[in-house]
């Protein structure tokens, strides 16, 4: 028996000999790679790793994967571009929130464009040398809400709105009616208008029998004494022109407060204002 087991013992030293001589001897055998297998994606801000190994003595092989483009969202408009002014867009990496900001390239005027944005023009010069004729032919016949002062107080407006100036900000619309927006600085006797009309309210209220032209007068007096006296401002405001096609010719559709208190440094703002605050006193 001990014969036998000494016999199989010799046996399996000889065969595991042999093992070992077999893949010792063939240690410098070609692999027989299997093709990249991708273990985990790489991001924008972490690398990935692939593996491959060999299917004849099974070793694996690993390698580092670059790192992988960046997951954009979408375009977002941050600042509409203008004929005047560049724009602005953006769009971030949701994976590492970086962001990208592209410029927008000016709009172009069209034709029409060009034609309103000088009617508007063509107004704001007339204003500017308070020309009273001139202003009116830059509106569509027909507009009559608000009127230009022609004597007593327009030696301020002529005096004053030398200092009248105005830059585009944009222009919309292709059509035969078309948006022009303007930056516009002008004289502000706004506080001057309000109380010269205010006071001579109050003052009204004693003098029931006072004509109609006595109080217009008055209000002129008082409006001329306070612009004299004052310390002189400007404001500037974005004022929007609604340009319409009118015949041949491209003209302003309504002679709005807002625009004609461009040349009358807002005596109209402040004379309603005057008297819907007067007004509310018995309400």
């Amino acid at each position: 028996m001990k014969k036998i087991l000494s016999l199989l013992l010799m046996l399996t030293l000889m065969l595991s000999a042999s093992a070992v001589s077999v893949f010792a001897g063939d240690e410098s055998h070609v692999h027989n790679w299997t093709e990249w297998t991708t273990e985990k994606e790489s991001t924008c801000e972490e690398h990935g790793s692939e593996y491959r190994y060999c299917d004849v003595c099974e070793q694996y092989e690993h390698r580092e994967l670059p790192l992988g483009p960046h997951d954009w969202s979408a375009w977002k408009t941050d600042e509409a571009s203008t004929p005047y002014k560049k724009g602005a867009k953006s769009r971030y990496c949701i994976v590492c929130e970086k962001e990208e900001i592209k410029s927008v390239a000016k709009k172009k005027l069209t034709a029409n464009q060009k034609k309103a944005v000088k009617a508007v023009e063509t107004y704001l010069k007339a204003a500017k040398s308070y020309n009273v004729k001139k202003m009116d032919a830059c509106f569509k016949k027909g507009s009559k809400n608000y009127g230009y002062p022609t004597e007593k107080i327009n030696w301020i407006y002529k005096k004053y709105n030398k200092k009248i100036k105005w830059s585009m900000v944009d222009v919309k619309g292709k059509g035969s009616t078309i948006t022009v927006k303007v930056k516009v600085t002008r004289p502000d006797f706004y506080k001057q208008a309000y109380n010269a009309y205010y006071e001579t309210f109050d003052w009204a209220m004693d003098h029931l029998n006072a004509s109609s032209s006595k109080l217009g007068n008055k209000i002129l007096g008082k409006y001329n004494t306070k612009v004299k006296n004052c310390t002189k401002k400007t404001s500037t405001d974005t004022v929007a022109f609604t340009i319409v096609k009118s015949g041949k010719k491209w003209k302003i559709k309504a002679k709005t407060r807002t625009i004609v208190d461009i040349a009358t440094a807002f005596l109209w703002k402040g004379s309603e204002d005057a008297t819907d605050d007067f007004l509310d006193k018995f309400s």
